[in-house]
């Protein structure tokens, strides 16, 4: 008799409802010993990502002994969980980030207006456009915080922030928040839409594939008025910022900040609490790792995936918020960092960041308005040394209502890890596509 294989072992978070999405799947592949052969996935499998179902096999006495080679070579004490992947397994951790405030018809964020109002029913709509789905939420008396099977979503009465890596399909979802804004009242809207360069652009839908693509589709909304750059030289991990707004009329948007750090080559011994085999919990994880002394007292939602992968959301006072999220695995590590807590300096923070992470390379973006009180730091991010890094590009930019960009990339400098994909030999001011 022949072992015959029930294939229902896949990778997946959440069933994606979207028929259209890019992420269903196609043929993988098995690694059982004795069954490289490829099996279709049909109906409804999924979004792909961390968490793995069980595999069925029938097998006869004559396998037992191949099988059970198998499963003591790869198994971990979770003896009822078998790891498969795909043989070209790769997932991309760099995210698309859209913030979208939104205003009265005066340009004004009005205070009987309220973006929480959104029905939980329209808000998972709108993920599943996206292709992602939420595992976890918390909140304060200012905004709603959730994380998501691809990052992170935050509300606040008139701002959304949604983050989504792997191959979501992020822009599906501009047109659906306007519109769900616009019933509860709001009128004009500004949106900054954002990325790194992809590791893997080729798994990308095709809009996403092309930044000038992503801004054709951006420009069906904003009517072509929109500005758009692109910072660091084509040899390097490059960052692409859009913005755009529904008049060309001054919208009153509150004063604030947001600092980014998105880093790549990641030290393997402290991604290892990202590792379930290593970490408990979400809770264990971040206490281990060291995240939980970045926002002390910060109200968080972590998530630890299967079989690797972390996201952590945390709300502090007001509208104050910090959201990271980690792909550990060596061949394509990622970890971003991302927060608008004011800091008159930033420098410290990096610093513990980095001592957290160790990153080969990173890029930190900060974007801030001229009232706002870490406005100073645009001046001190050009200017600042961090032991063993070197800065190898600088850029900046002025945005409308007085905001303005300050783009820096460093590598490591006494040594080199692999997986430190991107890179460039010397500083370059930031290039455009105006």
């Amino acid at each position: 008799m022949v072992a015959t294989p029930d294939y229902a072992g896949v990778e997946q978070k959440q069933a994606c409802t979207t028929s259209s999405c890019s992420n269903l799947p196609g043929t993988y592949t098995c690694v059982m010993p004795g069954y490289q052969s490829n099996h279709s996935m049909t109906d409804d499998d999924v979004c792909t990502r961390r968490l793995l179902t069980h595999q069925r096999i029938v097998v006869d006495v004559a396998v037992v002994f191949e099988l059970w080679s198998f499963l003591t070579k790869y198994l971990s004490d979770r003896s009822t969980t078998i790891m498969i992947s795909d043989c070209q397994h790769n997932y991309e951790g760099a995210e698309k980030l859209l913030e979208i405030w939104f205003f009265d018809e005066t340009g004004k964020c009005p205070g009987d207006l309220d973006l929480r109002h959104i029905s939980r029913h329209d808000i998972e709509l709108v993920l599943d456009r996206a292709c992602c789905s939420i595992v976890r939420e918390n909140s304060n008396e200012r905004q709603l915080s959730f994380v998501l099977s691809e990052s992170s979503l935050f509300i606040t009465n008139n701002r959304i922030i949604l983050k989504t890596c792997g191959n979501t399909r992020l822009l599906e979802t501009v047109e659906p928040l306007i519109n769900l804004a616009r019933g509860l009242g709001f009128e004009h809207h500004r949106t900054y839409y954002s990325h790194c360069s992809f590791l893997f652009p080729e798994q990308q839908e095709e809009v996403y594939q092309d930044f000038e693509s992503e801004v054709a589709r951006l420009d069906l909304v904003y009517k072509g008025a929109g500005a758009k750059r692109i910072f660091g030289n084509l040899r390097s991990n490059r960052w692409h910022l859009y913005c755009g707004q529904s008049i060309p009329s001054a919208l009153k948007e509150p004063s604030g900040q947001t600092l980014q750090l998105m880093m790549r080559g990641l030290s393997p011994a402290k991604m290892e609490p990202f590792y379930a085999i290593n970490s408990g919990s979400a809770e264990e994880a971040t206490r281990l790792s060291g995240i939980y002394s970045l926002f002390p007292g910060a109200n968080i939602a972590d998530f630890l995936f299967e079989p690797c992968g972390y996201s952590v959301n945390g709300v502090m006072k007001s509208d104050e918020y910090f959201t990271i999220h980690i792909t550990p695995e060596p061949e394509f590590s990622y970890v971003s960092v991302e927060t608008n807590v004011a800091m008159e300096d930033y420098t410290n923070f990096i610093s513990r960041v980095l001592d957290i992470f160790g990153p080969s390379s990173f890029i930190c973006t900060f974007i801030s308005d001229s009232n706002s009180k870490a406005h100073g730091n645009h001046e001190v991010l050009k200017e600042v040394k961090l032991p063993n890094f070197r800065r190898m590009e600088i850029g900046d930019w002025n945005l409308f209502a007085r905001k303005k960009v300050t783009y820096t990339a460093y590598e490591v400098d006494s040594h080199r890890r692999p997986n430190s994909s991107f890179g460039s030999d010397e500083e370059s001011r930031a290039s455009s596509l105006d």
